[in-house]
């Protein structure tokens, strides 16, 4: 199951999946999405910044089991699939 919360503006949207963690369902993945993030961050902390609706401004809050030997290939994964949607 995949949630879908879409917003027109949020300050960022790793910060409402962080704030919002306890709320999500663990069987579901939940999916953040908004036009425009006004403190946005990348990677390593640094700011991130683009133009309103001019691209992906989302975040995935999902659960795993505790074998975790394929996470760090989520990254790669959803990028992968993000660039076929184009």
């Amino acid at each position: 199951e995949i949630i879908y919360k879409h917003f027109n503006t949020l300050s960022s949207t790793n910060d409402w999946g962080k704030i919002h963690l306890p709320t999500c369902l663990r069987n579901a993945m939940t999916v953040i999405s908004a036009d425009e993030q006004s403190s946005g961050r990348g990677r390593y902390g640094k700011r991130w910044f683009s133009p309103p609706g001019e691209n992906l401004y989302a975040s995935f809050c999902f659960f795993t089991d505790e074998d975790q030997t394929c996470l760090s290939l989520t990254q790669l994964l959803a990028s992968c699939a993000a660039h076929c949607l184009e």
